[in-house]
This record gives structure tokens, C-alpha cells and sequence, in this order.
């Protein structure tokens, strides 16, 4: 399950991005998000669910919209309007090894959007 990167509905089929490759299969998102919500998935948007483990950042793009990053995934992740408050909530409480201080981030190119996120998000060196 700590492969599983990301899980995107497509027609009639979900398509899983692990580590290295990408998997159809015929279950539903919402088999997935009933069977991985106590493993640190959470579902972002109609068409996707994430590993929050696996968040880098939290953009917002000129739309408006935000978007996540994902750990060795280049496709952008949108999260849906309705779900950006209980995503902020899933983040935080999100980390399985002892509390850690949360830092403020600011993303966007239209406004800022604030979302502290424990410090294992930020890279070296980044304030």
C-alpha cells in the first residue's frame, strides 16, 4: 500500500500510480475510499483519491483551483472546492510519527492559500 501513490477514476475503471508503474482495475472509488480510508487515503475530488504520505505541496493555480503535488508523479492532483477544508484537516493529522511543528506555506499565483503542513513537506533548506 506505501507504493500506491494515487488512484484516478477513468470510465468504467480505476487506474492505480504506484512507485514505478500504473495498474487498471474494475473497482470502484468508492470500494477504494472505503477500504484505504484508515490507511492515509483520502479522496480529493470526484476522480481521485491520494496517499497523503506521498503530498509535497499544495499549489494554487491561476484558475483558482488547487492542485497537489505528488512524490515521484509528475501529473498535478486537483482537489475538488467541497473537499479543500477536510483535505487541510486530513493533512495535518495525516503524520503517523510523533507531532511535529507545522509550518505556514503560501502557494498561488492568485491570492495566497494557507495551509501548514507538518515540517516533513518541506525540503532542506526551504524556510
Amino acid at each position: 500500500m506505501d507504493d500506491i501513490r494515487f488512484i484516478m477514476a477513468k470510465d468504467d475503471y480505476s487506474c492505480i500510480y504506484t512507485v514505478d508503474d500504473r495498474f487498471l482495475s474494475t473497482t470502484s472509488l468508492a470500494q477504494f475510499e472505503a477500504k484505504l480510508c484508515d490507511f492515509g487515503f483520502f479522496r480529493v475530488h470526484r476522480r481521485y483519491i491520494v496517499n497523503l504520505a506521498c503530498v509535497t505541496d499544495v499549489e494554487t493555480v491561476p484558475s483558482g483551483a488547487i492542485q497537489l503535488g505528488i512524490t515521484g508523479v509528475d501529473e498535478r492532483v486537483p482537489v475538488s472546492r467541497r473537499r479543500v477544508v477536510p483535505l487541510k484537516k486530513a493533512l495535518s493529522l495525516s503524520s503517523t510519527l510523533a507531532p511535529q511543528p507545522c509550518r505556514p506555506i503560501v502557494c498561488g499565483a492568485v491570492g495566497p492559500f494557507f495551509m501548514y503542513l507538518p515540517n516533513r513537506f518541506f525540503a532542506e533548506g526551504i524556510p
